[in-house]
């Protein structure tokens, strides 16, 4: 039986641990937006110039619909695998709050978020 060298087993196991696969879409192409280490979807807020700021990230190897409210202003778009987007709105200070869904059909993105509870109440 051949040896493996430790470091190459540690990095195996490594790479099992925090794979991006995302779950397996239904048949409108609908998915969680979620892979085994939590949400497909990272994101970052600051803000500049009189704007908050959303820096969106896809860390999925999947398409996701994404949502972003500052305070009572929102906005959607798409991300594709390892996509990053900055958004903005004229608001400070106000919360910020975002929700993904899987969506490999962009012509069912809204099919795709009305699966999600909650999506249209914020």
């Amino acid at each position: 039986m051949k040896k493996m060298h430790l470091s190459y087993v540690y990095f195996l196991a490594l790479s099992l641990l925090t794979t991006t696969t995302a779950m397996a879409a239904d048949s409108d192409g609908c998915w969680s937006g979620r892979y085994s280490g939590g949400s497909c979807l990272q994101y970052h807020t600051y803000q500049k110039d009189n704007k908050t700021y959303i820096k969106l990230r896809n860390v999925c190897d999947e398409r996701l619909y994404v949502k972003w409210c500052v305070g009572s202003s929102c906005g959607a778009d798409s991300l594709y695998e390892g996509q990053t987007k900055t958004k903005y709105e004229y608001i400070t200070n106000a919360r910020v709050r975002t929700m993904a869904v899987g969506s490999n059909k962009p012509s069912k993105d809204w099919v795709c978020a009305g699966k999600v509870r909650g999506w249209n109440s914020w």
